[in-house]
């Protein structure tokens, strides 16, 4: 579906947020991943909107907030 669009593919997150112009990121990912994945996005700098729930363990959701508030 890429190359149809003429659409670059990522084979791993780190180097798809690394993609400029990239400002901010939604997260759609299965459940377990959705903090992992936002805290990786909030350290490069960007936006991140995540779908419910944010994660699945209280712990994991503040560690995402922290880490999103540390950068603005």
């Amino acid at each position: 579906m890429a190359q149809l669009y003429g659409r670059a593919v990522y084979e791993d997150l780190e180097t798809f947020l690394e993609h400029k112009p990239l400002d901010m990121v939604m997260i759609g990912s299965p459940s377990g991943l959705h903090a992992e994945q936002g805290i990786a996005a909030a350290r490069h700098g960007l936006h991140v909107l995540v779908e419910k729930p944010i994660d699945v363990t209280t712990a994991t959701v503040d560690l995402l907030i922290r880490n999103a508030s540390e950068l603005r």
